[in-house]
């Protein structure tokens, strides 16, 4: 639809027009119906202090008035159902042109577009062509002459740009290493686009809903279904159709972005046409391809060969543990066992759709007996297990505010003595994480289970011990009644559960885990998926990062991994000048380096009211003890009492400058022994604690700070 300009209104007072006010909106997530929409902002929030009334509702708050565009981007080529027919033979080569255009708002330029063939793992930059030039018409203002840039005193850009990307041997795109088709699972599923403007703007790779359903701008997406036939002589004709979101003809249905269906936006490695066969598979409505033995999926279960079983399916996981989001090593340690229990209690239904890739055949199990022999996993003793759940009673809860909780759980075998004559700890060291089980029978006979990852406050190092014991910090989400978000109505499931644990009950455990691991000595042990230092070839799934400057961007309850860290540098430091010793010995190998020293820490720990701020004593404790080793600085972003010491506001560029250590960006690898892991000294290092909304935020604002994520800046 177009619409043409006839008369501009000039007038004193803002339009009171009735679709000033309810059209062109960006209401919050959380605004989610017309009639919340319409509910005065005094009513809609719990603290009513942070929220002044307002009559009319969301409609009339200013701050969500559309005056400016945002980032977005656009291809092309290839344009929607589109058809490339490639002959297949061993000198299979031909050469495509992605074309597109993208675009900015306020007068800000677009500085780069990029393109990604592996679902946004990994970026290629695109070249953006020059402005479009008016053919000879003069522009006024300083410089102003023929052929000048369609920009505002040359400093302001109003029009869109044009890009263009070409691959030389497409082929190799589409199908992936080695070009064999035999290798479904590589071959190319979607392209991704994605532009960034010299506001450091930059496009999401998912959409965020809102009412209005305005100014949604995530990556666009183009995704290639391809298929492989053969030729009257014997050869492999490809065949690649490519398919947009949608089209901008109203009646029509094509377009991958479907209506009514809640997940079609995600890909993940799974072809939008093969969805009903991924529900069949999970449904087991299809011709079964192998019947297995859970006798066989146990050989299975390393990194290099991980099968699981879920409701009774079979997946071979291997090739997936690379793009995992969450790493590989949660799918590793569910190797050669049955996870369909802890897999449905955290996945979504997108989850459940990304498995038909992985199909490789259904459970056979023939007896009553053999289903209880096979599911058995043989208990190894360990306090934990990071294999199987294991029960814990809880000995002690302790109410530290209206809904911030300690829970302390007795390990069973906490007097056991090992052969160096040491008591037996839990084996958790700082950074690793345990998944909690608490399942709760309700009157009527259903179960209620939750499953969910925390990270303990207390530690087992080489320099303290929590011997006996695993404590939990937890905040708990009560259930606010009549609310009009479906989550708050009904709380956190997880931590409802927990609240209703009594001293003598049981909850189940099963870790310790975690991508990264803090070694002691200023280094850390972080999984090699997460890891994007340039020139890492290490045969090992882990890397050592080196750092004597470790700063901590924490949020919330996002404190714990911090806290773990933080401890265990002070009893370093501690123990260091207590006993008068160097931290180690010189070495008389290889290495050519000075043994570090621990790290000194900062940490910028932000909360919203002064009640949700965890561990607030401790750590005030700690940094008055260790003032040349630990630096703490809390911030509130909401309303503070007049009591308060600390600043106010969301951490923002001249508060991480302020309370955080600067970047190094230093990468030196550094010798190492046959057999240890590859070790990298990057000078200061920076980790984000935090939701998930955070960590995406600071991840962009802290790479203008010159930390780059996968490199000196990690997330917990």
């Amino acid at each position: 639809m177009i619409k043409w300009l006839s008369r501009i209104s000039v007038t004193s007072e803002e339009s009171d027009s009735f679709y000033h006010y309810h059209d062109n909106r960006v209401l919050p997530t959380p605004v989610d119906s017309a009639e919340t929409a319409n509910v005065s902002l005094y009513k809609f929030f719990v603290n009513f202090s942070d929220f002044p009334f307002q009559e009319g509702g969301w409609w009339y708050k200013p701050d969500y008035i559309l005056n400016e565009l945002n980032i977005n981007s656009a291809a092309s080529s290839p344009a929607h159902e589109e058809k490339i027919q490639i002959t297949l033979d061993q000198d299979s080569k031909i050469s495509y042109t992605f074309k597109g255009y993208c675009y900015t708002g306020g007068g800000r330029k677009i500085i780069r577009m990029e393109i990604s063939f592996d679902s946004g793992k990994s970026w290629k930059l695109t070249t953006l062509h020059p402005y479009p030039k008016p053919a000879g018409d003069f522009i006024p203002g300083k410089g102003g002459k023929k052929d000048s840039y369609l920009r505002h005193r040359g400093t302001r850009n109003w029009c869109w740009s044009f890009w263009s990307y070409t691959v030389e041997d497409f082929v190799e795109i589409l199908l992936g290493n080695g070009k064999n088709i035999k290798l479904e699972h590589q071959w190319l599923k979607e392209i991704c686009f994605r532009a960034l403007d010299d506001g450091q703007n930059v496009q999401p790779d998912k959409p965020t809903w809102n009412l209005m359903g305005m100014f949604n701008n995530p990556w666009f997406r183009v995704r290639s279904h391809i298929t492989v036939s053969k030729s009257e002589n014997g050869v492999n004709l490809l065949e690649v159709e490519f398919e947009h979101p949608t089209t901008v003809d109203p009646n029509s249905t094509s377009g991958w972005m479907r209506m009514g269906e809640e997940n079609s936006w995600y890909l993940n490695s799974i072809e939008p046409k093969k969805i009903e066969i991924a529900e069949e598979v999970v449904k087991k409505e299809i011709e079964v391809k192998k019947w297995i033995k859970m006798s066989e999926v146990k050989q299975h279960n390393k990194e290099d060969d991980c099968w699981v079983v879920l409701s009774g399916i079979v997946y071979d996981c291997t090739p997936f543990l690379a793009i995992h989001p969450g790493g590989s090593e949660s799918i590793v340690l569910t190797a050669g066992t049955d996870a369909t229990e802890e897999f449905n209690a955290i996945h979504s239904q997108k989850a459940h759709d990304m498995l038909v890739d992985y199909y490789i055949g259904h459970l056979q199990i023939e007896t009553e007996k053999e289903l209880k022999n096979e599911g058995e996993i043989e208990n190894n003793g360990l306090l934990i297990d990071p294999k199987q759940y294991k029960p814990l009673v809880l000995s002690q809860r302790i109410n530290l505010s209206h809904d911030i909780r300690l829970f302390r759980f007795k390990l069973p075998v906490s007097e056991k003595v090992d052969e160096t004559g040491e008591r037996q700890t839990s084996g958790l060291l700082p950074g690793q994480h345990v998944y909690v089980k608490c399942t709760e029978v309700k009157e009527s006979g259903e179960k209620a289970m939750a499953i969910r990852a925390y990270t303990p406050i207390s530690i087992d190092t080489l320099f303290q011990s929590d011997h006996g014991y695993l404590d939990l910090l937890i905040k708990i989400y009560f259930p606010i009644r009549g609310h009009p978000i479906q989550e708050m109505a009904i709380g956190g499931k997880m931590t409802v559960l927990l609240e209703q644990l009594k001293e003598g009950d049981t909850a189940e455990f099963k870790g310790p885990m975690g991508h990264i691991v803090y070694l002691g000595n200023s280094r850390f042990s972080i999984a090699k998926s997460h890891i994007k230092l340039p020139g890492v070839k290490t045969q090992y799934s882990r890397i050592v990062v080196r750092a004597e400057r470790v700063s901590f961007l924490a949020a919330g309850t996002g404190i714990t991994p911090c806290w773990q860290v933080i401890r265990t540098s002070v009893h370093e430091h501690q123990r260091a000048k207590a006993d008068e010793l160097k931290i180690s010995e010189p070495r008389t190998d290889k290495r050519d380096f000075v043994i570090p020293k621990p790290p000194r820490v900062w940490l910028l720990y932000a909360n919203r009211q002064i009640s949700d701020v965890m561990l607030k004593n401790e750590l005030d404790d700690i940094a008055r003890s260790n003032t040349d080793s630990i630096r703490v600085q809390f911030t509130l972003t909401g309303s503070s009492p007049k009591t308060w010491v600390g600043i106010t506001g969301r951490p923002d560029e001249t508060m991480i400058r302020s309370y955080l250590a600067p970047s190094s960006e230093r990468f030196i690898p550094v010798l190492t022994n046959e057999g240890e892991d590859e070790e990298w000294d990057v000078g200061s290092i920076m980790f984000l604690c935090g939701p998930d909304a955070m960590v995406e935020n600071y991840t962009i604002l802290l790479k203008n700070l010159g930390f780059k994520h996968g490199q000196n800046l990690f997330v917990f």
